[in-house]
């Protein structure tokens, strides 16, 4: 499966917004027949995003899925504004049907970090995506711009207006990415110091 030109610019990757790009992923674990499997780029674009809007927009079941499902670990090569940094973990269980999904705590870039580890079942087509099928949702971050300032003290020129469509994609995921970790970790922090005021007798 290939993507198309502008969504893997330079070699970085696949494109999923806000300077993310999304490069591939090694899937290790009982619930596939071999030691390990590669996801392409592309493939594993589509796989975070098969669950990623949907833990923000929709309203996902938060549930643990059946104890004798075998999960696996599905580790996702990522940059943020061309910084390399540690996979993204993803721990990933299914029987052929439905699919639940966690995050395990981890520290993803500065700032951004999941403290708690909860699985929310996932939408159909986590499945496909997970087997490396289909296609991701183009999305495109913004290229900088490259008009020069002016240099006689007047005001720079106002950049061309986009249509309502424009960078919708690319918003949609900004916006979801940083609203997820945002709530991950506050749930985790909320779920401290509840227990903390508990032990304290507050």
């Amino acid at each position: 499966m290939s993507a198309p030109a502008d969504a893997q610019q330079a070699g970085k990757g696949t494109d999923i917004g806000s300077q993310i790009y999304v490069q591939g992923a090694t899937i290790t674990g009982p619930c596939i027949r071999v030691p390990k499997r590669e996801l392409s780029s592309p493939q594993a674009a589509l796989f975070v995003q098969s669950w990623l809007g949907n833990s923000i927009f929709g309203h996902p079941t938060v549930q643990d899925p059946p104890a004798a499902l075998p999960v696996c670990r599905v580790s996702v090569r990522y940059t943020v504004a061309d910084r390399r940094l540690a996979p993204m973990q993803v721990d990933y269980a299914s029987d052929g049907k439905t699919a639940w999904v966690a995050l395990p705590p981890q520290n993803l870039w500065p700032g951004a970090f999941v403290t708690v580890h909860r699985w929310t079942v996932a939408l159909p087509s986590a499945v496909a995506a997970f087997a490396g099928k289909g296609t991701p949702q183009p999305v495109a971050t913004a290229a900088p711009s490259t008009t020069a300032p002016p240099t006689d003290g007047s005001a720079a020129p106002a950049p061309a207006k986009k249509s309502s469509s424009d960078g919708a994609n690319a918003l949609w995921m900004v916006v979801g990415l940083v609203v997820v970790i945002a709530l991950v970790a506050g749930t985790g922090y909320v779920v401290a110091r509840r227990r903390a005021l508990a032990r304290s007798g507050a």
